[in-house]
């Protein structure tokens, strides 16, 4: 019993060697290391406000019609 129990050891450890030793297939091409193009997000519509009359906005850099301040880009 004890020898049946070594030699399966012994097959064991041999498979495995040969196993960890074989040639490795080859991995599909990836593009890890390269810059992917990347869709450019839409144009984003531009909105004008008012810095003293958060309720005004407006497409165009106008004028506010409340206090007559120039309208800056919306952050």
């Amino acid at each position: 019993m004890k020898g049946k129990i070594h030699w399966l050891v012994v097959f064991l450890l041999v498979a495995g060697f040969f196993i960890s030793c074989a040639p490795k297939k080859k991995e599909c091409e990836h593009t890890h290391g390269m810059q992917m193009e990347t869709e450019q997000p839409a144009q984003q519509e531009v909105q004008y406000t008012c810095p003293m009359h958060a309720e005004v906005v407006s497409d165009k850099p106008e004028k506010c019609p409340k206090c007559g301040m120039n309208l800056e880009k919306k952050k």
